[in-house]
């Protein structure tokens, strides 16, 4: 995904309007990793350190063991630790 990566970066809804001349700032500041398929992102409590967007595949989110939703390619999820930095997670992912 490098060549590809600001390309898709900028494709999850908060970077969608990064100009051109941005994303290579953008670029250097975020970090991407894999996640296995039924893998868990994070658990309902855990504390709140981060934000994650999701560029390919899909994530459950659960609370108290029952699916909520479904995201996909776009969608940022455990944004409220952006403003509560001492939060914990409200749902597993």
């Amino acid at each position: 995904m490098s060549g590809e990566r600001p390309a898709a970066i900028q494709t999850v809804c908060p970077f969608r309007l990064v100009v051109d001349e941005d994303l290579a700032q953008l670029d250097r500041e975020v970090t991407t990793s894999e996640a296995a398929a039924g893998s868990t992102l994070f658990e309902e409590g855990d504390p709140a350190d981060g934000v994650a967007a999701i560029v390919e595949g899909t994530v459950e989110v659960l609370k108290q063991g029952r699916v909520l939703t479904t995201l996909g390619p776009g969608s940022v999820l455990g944004e409220l630790s952006m403003f509560v930095p001492s939060a914990s997670r409200t749902a597993t992912a």
